[in-house]
């Protein structure tokens, strides 16, 4: 489960990784484009993965500079993963028996902070 943690983690930067550098409107689309890349890696096919990740994307303005307020891209990845070995009597229990969800959020500082706007 460790490993999935961590794989649910390098998708989840990634995402925020392009979605720091987009506008409000393009975030999104890039980010998830990130995500289908980023299933059909190694990695993504390793998980087990019930469902594609969902994803949110926020902003928060940050503090105020002389040059204008900072604004900040919040990216949230939900995963649900199957656990690699399953346990027949531990059925209900995540992450033995049945699939677990791990959800990562981070927040970066937008390159452009009027990309927050749309």
């Amino acid at each position: 489960m460790g490993l999935a943690y961590c794989a649910c983690l390098s998708l989840n930067t990634l995402e925020l990784r392009a979605a720091a550098t987009a506008s409000a409107g393009e975030a999104q689309p890039a980010a998830l484009a990130v995500q289908q890349k980023w299933t059909a890696s190694g990695l993504g096919n390793l998980m087990g993965l019930v469902n594609y990740p969902s994803l949110n994307i926020s902003y928060q303005p940050g503090a105020a500079t002389i040059y204008g307020t900072d604004q900040y891209v919040v990216v949230t990845t939900t995963f649900y993963v199957k656990p690699i070995l399953t346990i027949p009597f531990f059925n209900g229990v995540p992450g033995l028996g049945a699939p677990i969800s791990f959800t990562v959020t981070q927040r970066q500082l937008l390159e452009d902070p009027s990309n927050a706007g749309g």
